[in-house]
């Protein structure tokens, strides 16, 4: 039953899941350096229930490393519903790529508020 109680207390809602995030992938980074040619920033979580915690995120984006890179913002919806937000610049300013992973297939989540307050500080791309 060691299994189970590794997921009962990964559910902690306290948990620091920006910190298993960068953990883990810098494991991989040692572990895999070739798979790794760009430098890749997670960032401290956004929630959902927090007034403008997600533009501080987006706007911290922008200025986390130079050039080439990807940054992760893990997003807690709802208690346990936990989502992710890739963005991969193609130079400093420059967003190359978006995409917004939620891993409940039938989630009721309306990206809407989310993609409106991104074009506040992307105006040039769209989030996915």
């Amino acid at each position: 039953m060691k299994d189970s109680t590794a997921f009962e207390s990964s559910l902690d809602q306290n948990m620091d899941i920006d910190l298993i995030l960068s953990t883990r992938l810098e494991e991989l980074q040692q572990k895999f350096p070739e798979r790794f040619p760009k430098s890749i920033y997670v960032l401290k979580d956004a929630h959902d229930n927090v007034p403008n915690e997600w533009k501080e995120r987006l706007i911290e984006a922008r200025g986390k490393g130079n050039g080439q890179r990807i940054i992760l913002i893990p997003y807690n919806m709802a208690s346990f519903h936990w989502a992710g937000i890739l963005l991969k610049f193609k130079t400093d300013q420059e967003i190359e790529l978006t995409q917004f992973m939620d891993p409940v297939e039938y989630s009721d989540f309306f990206l809407e508020r989310l993609g409106n307050e991104f074009a506040e500080i992307y105006s040039d791309a769209m989030l996915r």
